[in-house]
């Protein structure tokens, strides 16, 4: 199994990244102006995987919904109109939709709080704000303080900042109830742990909630998609996960063969390795073994084994054409089908793959309004027994 690293809808964008972006999708009849706010938004959804080793989720549904009916108490809200429910695709994945923002406070205020852009993605997605991720905190703010909360996208806020942080690259992602003041934070004990802003209105509506480690992970839809596309079960299986860290699509894998058969789990980052065996730890995952080198061989993959290549990214250079390229190169392999209805089929072109290879691979973007997710894409190859 192959991936790269994960890319973010950027803040804006620049004359030469739209024209890039339209001619990839002029044969999707999508305009530029459609292209432009699907790049610069967050997704309509949110997807919380479940870890079905240790709970349902019908168990895990309950919990956030009790957790958002607190919320709506908080802020007065009466109204029914938020939808957490199961996939209908896809059994393991919670998929909660957002409030009204008619409902919410989205005005800014006078004490800020300033995350990092993982916890400010988190933020978007459902999650409360926990002590590692807040870079800065002015003196002023105290324990429920009414604050707003804005990721520093340019990276370029010291931790521990004391005053105003004057950047146009910060982005405003909700408001919140601190819970911890700067003191706990920045003075003595270098790595505070707990949730230190209570995250009541979401930039997204997207409400916010909190789970046990063991009970899953917030994760993009494709990427759940694209555990499910190996069919894998507990019958014995061999998977090699090539670009494992930090574990996510790993421990998918794991649970969807009900911690049976074995998982080599390899990535040239010793560091980020750290991170995978964090995560089976608290998943209770226990057929993973750990690895650390830089895997780079179709040489792998048994005759008739299966191998799927995934990127977070809309290009057609690091998508359909290396497909292409991987389908000339090595014709041992031979491009098979995805079974599933989530996504869309690839875009044709001259250099890459044609309209019928097209409809093998799945790939997510503005065009599905439906399932709205960050772009993505998914092939499957089969290593065809000589």
């Amino acid at each position: 199994m192959m991936r790269q690293a994960q890319v973010v809808r950027p803040h804006n964008l620049d004359e030469y990244v739209l024209n890039l972006l339209k001619s990839i999708y002029k044969t999707r009849n999508l305009s530029v102006e459609e292209v432009s706010q699907w790049l610069t938004s967050a997704p309509l959804n949110s997807y919380f995987r479940v870890n079905t080793l240790k709970i349902t989720p019908l168990e895990v549904m309950t919990s956030i919904n009790e957790q958002i009916s607190n919320l709506k108490r908080l802020k007065n809200i009466e109204k029914k109109q938020h939808s957490v429910r199961v996939h209908k695709h896809l059994s393991d994945c919670i998929v909660i939709s957002p409030m009204d923002k008619s409902l919410l406070d989205l005005s800014p205020k006078k004490e800020e709080v300033i995350v990092d852009i993982a916890t400010g993605q988190s933020v978007l997605r459902g999650s409360h704000i926990f002590a590692p991720g807040i870079m800065a905190m002015a003196p002023e703010v105290q324990v429920d303080s009414f604050i707003s909360v804005y990721a520093d996208l340019a990276k370029g806020c010291k931790r521990g900042y004391q005053k105003y942080y004057d950047n146009p690259m910060k982005m405003f992602v909700g408001n919140g109830i601190a819970k911890m003041n700067r003191r706990q934070l920045f003075n003595g004990d270098m790595n505070p742990k707990g949730i230190a802003v209570e995250m009541t209105d979401p930039a997204t509506g997207i409400p916010s909630f909190t789970l046990p480690n063991e009970y899953g992970m917030l994760q993009n839809l494709p990427s759940v998609v694209t555990g499910h596309a190996l069919d894998v079960n507990e019958n014995n299986l061999k998977v090699l996960d090539m670009c494992a860290a930090p574990g996510n699509k790993t421990t998918h894998i794991a649970i969807l063969m009900n911690n049976k058969g074995s998982i080599d789990a390899v990535d040239k980052s010793k560091t980020k390795l750290n991170k995978v065996e964090l995560r089976c730890k608290h998943f209770g995952i226990q057929n993973v073994k750990i690895h650390h080198f830089d895997s780079l061989a179709i040489n792998l993959v048994k005759p008739g084994g299966i191998l799927v290549y995934s990127t977070c990214t809309i290009t057609l250079e690091e998508n359909e054409h290396n497909v292409a390229w991987v389908l000339e190169k090595f014709p041992q392999m031979e491009l098979i089908a995805i079974n599933s209805e989530i996504g869309s089929p690839g875009i044709a072109t001259q250099d890459g793959l044609n309209k019928d290879l097209c409809e093998f691979v799945r790939r997510f973007g503005p065009e599905n309004a439906e399932e709205d997710s960050i772009g993505f894409f998914i092939s499957k190859f089969q290593k065809r027994v000589q």
